[in-house]
C-alpha cells in the first residue's frame, strides 16, 4: 500500500489527546467518608477487571478513529507490480498476414509476443493476422512502448519510410529494431482519368528503395470498359486489374470582389489560367462584383475578395484577409476548409510568394491520384534512422495503481465511531 499524501501522518501526534485524557479520568477519584465499613461489601474482581477492560476499549476505539481519519487524508491505494517478462517482441501486422511470413518467426517464443499497434495487443496464438495492411505510426507508438511490463523489447517491422513522423522520441527503454525486408518491386495501375477520346492511365512502381508514376496515354476505343464506363480492365505481371475512372469535369471558381480589389481579382484569375494550363484541367471562373448572399453550391472553390460574412460550408473558401505578420501567402484558415490570403497582390508578392504553387496546393487537384498512390509507396528507412534515442534507465519499480482504499476506511470509520458512542454511552464517558 502507498500513501498519496504522506505529510499526513503527522495527525497521528493526535493520538496523545485521547491517551491525555484518560490518564487525567483515572486520577479523578470521589473520597466519601463513611463512619464503619461494616457493612459495605467487597468489590469482586472480575467486575473490577471488567470496568478496567471496558476503560481500555474506549481508549482503544477513540485511539483507532483519529488513526483511520488520518491514513484516510494520506490518500492510501493498494499498488501492485505487473508481471514482468526479460524480453517482448513486437511485430508489425503485416509481416503475420501470410503463412510465409509467420515461418520467418518460428523460433521465437511464445511468451510475450504482441502487435505493433494501439495497446499493443497480446499475439501468443501463432494465428495469421488477416486484414492488417495499414501501415503504423512508428515513433509514437515507440512513446507507447516504455509502459509494456518487459526489460528489453524488440520490434520487427518493414521500416516503411512513411510510417515514421514527428519528432524522434527518447524513450527510457531497450528497444531494439529490426527491419524486416519482404517488399519486391512492384508495378500496379492505380487509376485512370478520362479526356474526350483517351484514358491517361497512371502506373505506380515502388520498391524498398523508390517510388516512381508513370502516365500513358491509351485509346477509348481499344480500352476494356465495363459497361457502366466507371471502371478499366488492365492486363499486369499478375493478371487482369479493374482500376477506376475518374472523369474530368470542369472546375467552377467564384470570385466575389468589389471595386477597390480589382487588381487582386485579375491577378488571381491570371494565376488561375496558368494552373488550368500547367495541369491540363478546364477551369471556369465566375467573377461577381458585390453581391450578398450568393449561393455557392455549385461552385468547387470560392475566393473572397470582400470582408462580407460567410457562411461556412465544404466548398473550399479563400478569404482575403490581410496579416502583416502571416509568413505564408495562403495559410491555414479558422475552418478545415478555408484558407487565408494573407497579403495585397503585386507583382513582386506574386513572384516572391509563389502565387501559382501555392494556389495550386490549395486546390488539391490530384489528392484522388495522390491517396491512390501513397498506398502502393513501399520505400524503407535505414534501420540506423528508425532507431530512437535512449535516455538513463531508471527503475520506477513499474507499480501500477489498483484501487484506492478510502471508500473501505470511511466504513470502518463510520463502524468504530458507532462502537464509540455505544460503549461510552455505557461507561457515561
Amino acid at each position: 500500500m502507498t500513501l498519496l499524501q504522506p505529510s499526513y501522518l503527522l495527525g497521528l501526534l493526535a493520538l496523545a489527546i485521547p491517551i491525555a485524557i484518560h490518564l487525567w479520568s483515572r486520577k479523578k477519584v470521589r473520597t466519601i467518608k463513611v463512619g464503619s465499613t461494616q457493612f459495605i461489601a467487597a468489590t469482586k474482581s472480575k467486575e473490577s477487571n471488567s470496568l478496567q477492560l471496558n476503560e481500555w476499549w474506549l481508549l482503544v476505539l477513540r485511539c483507532l478513529i483519529i488513526s483511520t481519519l488520518v491514513i484516510i487524508l494520506a490518500e492510501p491505494h493498494i499498488t501492485k507490480a505487473p508481471d514482468k517478462v526479460e524480453v517482448s517482441y513486437i511485430f508489425e501486422p503485416s509481416l503475420l498476414s501470410t503463412a510465409d511470413g509467420l515461418a520467418r518467426f518460428e523460433q521465437i517464443p511464445l511468451e510475450g509476443r504482441r502487435l505493433l499497434r494501439d495497446d499493443f495487443p497480446l499475439w501468443e496464438n501463432g494465428d495469421v493476422i488477416e486484414n492488417q495492411d495499414e501501415v503504423p505510426h512508428y515513433w509514437q507508438l515507440a512513446r507507447e512502448m516504455e509502459h509494456i511490463p518487459a526489460d528489453s523489447i524488440v520490434v520487427f517491422t518493414h521500416a516503411f519510410a512513411k510510417a515514421v513522423q514527428g519528432k524522434r522520441p527518447t524513450i527510457r527503454k531497450n528497444i531494439t529494431w529490426i527491419a524486416v525486408d519482404v517488399t519486391t518491386e512492384t508495378t500496379e495501375p492505380v487509376v485512370a482519368i478520362e479526356n474526350k477520346d483517351s484514358l491517361e492511365i497512371f502506373t505506380v512502381r515502388s520498391s524498398s528503395r523508390s517510388l516512381a508514376v508513370t502516365k500513358t496515354t491509351l485509346s477509348k476505343k481499344d480500352a476494356s470498359i465495363n459497361a457502366t464506363n466507371d471502371s478499366l480492365a488492365i492486363e499486369t505481371e499478375n493478371g487482369s486489374k479493374s482500376i477506376a475512372i475518374n472523369r474530368q469535369f470542369p472546375l467552377q471558381v467564384t470570385i466575389v470582389y468589389n471595386k477597390n480589389l480589382d487588381t487582386q481579382r485579375v491577378y488571381l484569375e491570371a494565376a488561375l489560367r496558368a494552373i488550368a494550363i500547367y495541369t491540363e484541367k478546364e477551369i471556369q471562373i465566375n467573377a461577381i462584383e458585390d453581391t450578398e448572399n450568393t449561393a455557392f453550391s455549385e461552385s468547387d472553390y470560392v475566393i473572397m475578395l470582400d470582408d462580407q460574412a460567410v457562411s461556412y460550408n465544404e466548398t473550399p473558401i479563400l478569404l482575403y484577409r490581410p496579416d502583416a505578420l502571416s509568413q505564408r501567402l495562403i495559410a491555414p484558415g479558422p475552418t478545415m476548409n478555408t484558407s487565408l490570403l494573407t497579403k495585397k497582390l503585386t507583382p513582386n508578392t506574386l513572384i516572391e510568394n509563389h502565387l501559382v504553387e501555392q494556389l495550386l496546393e490549395w486546390m488539391q487537384l490530384d489528392q484522388a491520384i495522390v491517396d491512390n498512390i501513397d498506398a502502393f509507396d513501399k520505400r524503407t528507412l535505414p534501420i540506423n534512422q528508425l532507431q530512437t534515442r535512449n535516455a538513463a534507465i531508471v527503475d520506477t519499480g513499474n507499480k501500477i495503481a489498483s484501487s484506492d482504499m478510502s471508500g473501505i476506511l470511511w466504513l470502518v470509520l463510520f463502524v468504530f465511531l458507532v462502537g464509540e458512542r455505544i460503549l461510552s454511552r455505557i461507561r457515561k464517558q
